[in-house]
Parts: C-alpha cells; structure tokens; sequence
C-alpha cells in the first residue's frame, strides 16, 4: 500500500512515498487526520546533525480505515501517546510504557505521524469520542501536562504548597489549567508578551518575568519546568537560584539542547530534588480524556492559531520554528477526503 510522509534532512523538507506492510492481527490501519507542531518536534530539528533524518510529528489524530483488532472499527477516532509500548512487557503491565524498551517513540528517526497512512498496534491506541478534531490533537499536549502533575504530587505536592510553573508554551499552559482545575496555589511565568496574553485570556494567573523577579514572594515549594532552551533562549535554570527555597522540587519537562550548567553547590545548600520526566503512558492520555471532556473546547479554540494544509509542512515549521505570535500549529492531513 502506497502513501506519503514528510521526511526532514540536510535542512530540507521533503514528501516522499513510501510502502506500508500488510496489516496484521492486532493492528489497526489509520488515516491520519490532523497533526500538531510540538516544541519536541523543534528541539529535535534544532539539536541533531543536519545529514540525519527526522520523521516528525507525535501530536495526532486520525481515523480507522481497516482493523484487524475487535477493539476497533472502520470510521474510529483514534490517537496515541508518544510512546507506542510493546504492550506486553512488566513494564506496560504496569502502566509504564513509555519506559518499555521494547516499543518505539512516535516522532524520531524512525517513524512520525506526519504521514498520510500510518499502522499502529491496537492495544496502544485510544479511542475518543465527543471533543473535535483539533481538540483530539491537543489532547496528547495535555496528558503531558496531566503526567507532569500527577508526577510532582507522588513527589509531595498539596494544597498547601506554593508551585512554579517556568515557561508559558502549550504543556506551561495546559499544566497550570489542570493546576487551576485542581485548585493548587500556582502561578505560570513567561517573558513572551503574546503568550502572557494568552494566558490572561484563559484566566490563569500568569506573571511575566521581568515583575516575577522583583516580587517579594518569588520562593516557590515545587517547581515545573515547562521552558527549555530551545531558540537561543536560556531556560529555567538561568533563574533556578531566584525562585527555589529550602527543600524545593524541581520536576523538568522541558528539552534542553547541548549541556546545562547546575550549580551543585548552590542546590545542595538548598535541599534542591530535582527528577526529569520521560513522556507518558497510555493510561495518562486516558485520564486526560476524562477529565476534560465537555470542558477543552475553548481550550483549544484559543490555543490552537494557525493551521495548514499538507502541502504546506514547510511553512509550517517556518513559523513554529521562529516561534513569533504562535502557539499551537495544526497540520490538516486529510482533513478533506
């Protein structure tokens, strides 16, 4: 079976054909509908070797067009996490897929969603019903920010803490909603004018920078790093000193390009925990799902501001990689067939 897919080398963006295999038992073939520009997506465009290929796109929705699976039919939405699991494993057994070793990542050298047609494993799909196209595509945004709370709470978090969110792009934004939803003391910082707008639009409470560090109250107990270096910009880190106190935690979900300098000396004085956060399962997509249903289309509405048609990839990335007046961007793959 013939179809395309966009494959980024040597600083170019190309459209190629390629053949699928066929489908087997237990897998589902899938139209892809609708893809999303995620800072990942940039991150891994700016940081690799310019002679390596790069099949993009993780952020997705798409259609059920055959099924060798009794879980899903012709005509399903469908979506994934970034992490497609073996399923089998003690690692997916347990929720934990994406740290199964035995699976691969969506979005990589190997295999993106920025295709036309695409055969994935049933046991690693999810199907959603009642949210729209582009709120589907938003939706792996948000379980990443579901992830990120659910992980800073089995690290300690409760009402009574003070917590940072650093960096007001999509996963920054949809982490301090589900903040906000949960009714958690937090403030999202972001020296981004359009994005401090955006935000102030979806009512979160927000700080821009250059006021952040003046505040007398800037000590924060947890700490979500949502930012990374990406773009020439400096991060977390360059500010960690001004914001953490005593025992703070620091969980990092955003990418960070080359080395960052971390001052062991400073961070000991401090008691400073710091854990990274690789992705998430399946299971947090769905929990994501349920959560917002019947609450995410304004959400997206506002988030999502500009879309283009397939034909259009390279303009796309152009203006996500200058990362001016933008924040979520929307590839329409077949969105018209």
């Amino acid at each position: 079976m013939k179809t395309f897919e966009w494959l980024f080398k040597d600083k170019k963006i190309s459209k190629i054909e390629i053949t699928l295999p066929a489908l087997s038992v237990g897998e589902v073939l899938i139209k892809v509908v609708k893809v999303g520009i995620c800072g990942s997506d940039l991150f891994a465009l700016e940081s690799v070797d310019q002679y390596e290929e790069l099949r993009l796109g993780h952020e997705w929705v798409g259609e059920v067009e055959n099924s060798l699976s009794d879980n899903y039919k012709v005509g399903d939405l469908v979506t994934s996490s970034a992490f497609i699991g073996c399923g089998e494993c003690s690692l997916c057994l347990v929720e934990k897929s994406n740290f199964c070793q035995n699976g691969f990542a969506l979005g990589g050298k190997d295999f993106g969603m920025l295709r036309s047609k695409a055969i994935l494993p049933a046991n690693q799909l999810l199907k959603v019903d009642n949210f729209s196209l582009n709120e589907i595509v938003l939706l792996e945004v948000a379980a990443v920010a579901e992830e990120a709370v659910s992980q800073i709470l089995r690290l300690g978090l409760e009402k009574r803490h003070r917590v940072l969110v650093f960096g007001g792009g999509p996963v920054g934004l949809l982490t301090s909603l589900k903040l906000k939803e949960e009714g958690y003391d937090y403030t999202l910082i972001e020296k981004d004018n359009f994005r401090i707008k955006m935000a102030r639009d979806l009512e979160v409470n927000i700080q821009a920078l250059g006021m952040a560090l003046l505040d007398d109250k800037k000590k924060f107990d947890y700490i979500i790093d949502a930012s990374g270096n990406g773009n020439k910009q400096s991060g977390f880190w360059k500010y960690a000193k001004v914001f953490i106190s005593t025992s703070s935690v620091c969980l990092i979900v955003g990418k960070y390009i080359g080395t960052s300098e971390i001052h062991s000396n400073l961070f000991a004085m401090n008691n400073l925990t710091i854990k990274w956060m690789r992705g998430m399962p399946k299971e947090t997509l769905a929990r994501t799902r349920d959560f917002w249903i019947d609450k995410f289309s304004h959400i997206s509405s506002k988030m999502i501001t500009h879309e283009f048609n397939f034909s259009d990839v390279s303009k796309a990335f152009d203006l996500a990689l200058a990362r001016d007046n933008c924040m979520k961007i929307i590839i329409n793959v077949n969105v018209n067939d």
